[in-house]
């Protein structure tokens, strides 16, 4: 009976898989990382306010062509509102955008100062994050699943899509990055 639980219970360590992921900051692979998370977080509102400042547009040209027939304004009192709805998303987009860069920085300086190491270790039940800022332990459930962008991976946030994590092929080398994404894949897909 004992032999069956030291076979079992070597079994069970045997199928526990880790993969320890040591990154030195580096500003460029930094910028780069600040720079996707940007474009992937307009990307996915800015379509949105594509089809809205054509609309915008075609409300617009409307309320032109009936004002100048001589019916009531009104077409063109709702475009000049959408209008000023669009510049205001766009400086609010600008602000956002620069309120993003500028938290970068600040985070950028801090950890080049302090010549900061991450260090990702990739488990059965999660990922572990450690700085000497910070840690973090979040299980696999609260991610969504790994997407290839740029040649790079990323690892989002299932509930308000935030990217928690980008590695890319030239930063921590290809034979590192496939077993990486091998090993996200299965635990994320499989």
């Amino acid at each position: 009976m004992r032999c069956f639980h030291l076979a079992k219970k070597f079994l069970f360590l045997l199928s526990m898989h880790e993969i320890v992921l040591t990154i030195p900051f580096n500003p460029y692979f930094y910028w780069r990382n600040q720079k996707l998370a940007w474009s992937l977080t307009v990307g996915a509102v800015s379509t949105g306010y594509i089809i809205y400042g054509i609309v915008t547009a075609l409300v617009l040209i409307v309320g032109v062509s009936t004002d100048s027939k001589g019916g009531p304004p009104i077409v063109s009192l709702a475009g000049i509102i959408m209008l000023i709805a669009v510049l205001l998303k766009l400086w609010a987009m600008y602000r956002a955008r620069k309120a993003f860069f500028t938290k970068a920085e600040e985070v950028a300086a801090k950890f080049e100062a302090s010549q900061t190491t991450q260090m990702f270790r990739f488990t059965d039940e999660g990922i572990e994050y450690e700085d000497p800022f910070s840690t973090a332990n979040l299980s696999w459930q609260v991610f969504d699943s790994v997407s290839i962008v740029k040649e790079s991976l990323v690892l989002k946030l299932k509930e308000d899509e935030q990217i928690y994590l980008v590695l890319w092929v030239d930063e921590i080398g290809p034979a590192r990055y496939d077993e990486i994404k091998t090993f996200l894949t299965d635990k994320l897909e499989g």
